[in-house]
């Protein structure tokens, strides 16, 4: 029997693939708790950084969030995404 992920997939490009929705284990009820958070920056794709991002704007908690949890992974020097993150959070914490 054909996977049905892989199924959907078959035909589309790269571009295409990389837009596709995801739903986050850990996002029950669309709040943003710590390990849906984790979740979203670290295998997150483009449409949900841009989901997150928005949340974060509208509620400083998210952006408190995000900071914990790019603080819990800073120890590692490869963890880009919890580095972007961790930017982006310190430049919008000052800003409000």
């Amino acid at each position: 029997m054909p996977d049905p992920v892989r199924t959907k997939s078959l035909g589309r490009g790269r571009a295409e693939w990389y837009f596709v929705e995801m739903r986050h284990r850990h996002l029950i009820h669309e709040d943003y708790t710590l390990a849906a958070i984790d979740d979203i920056i670290s295998r997150g794709r483009w449409n949900d950084w841009s989901e997150l991002r928005d949340a974060a704007r509208a509620d400083p908690k998210v952006l408190e969030r995000i900071t914990r949890v790019c603080i819990a992974n800073a120890g590692d020097p490869y963890a880009q995404r919890y580095f972007f993150w961790m930017n982006y959070a310190k430049e919008h914490r000052s800003a409000a």
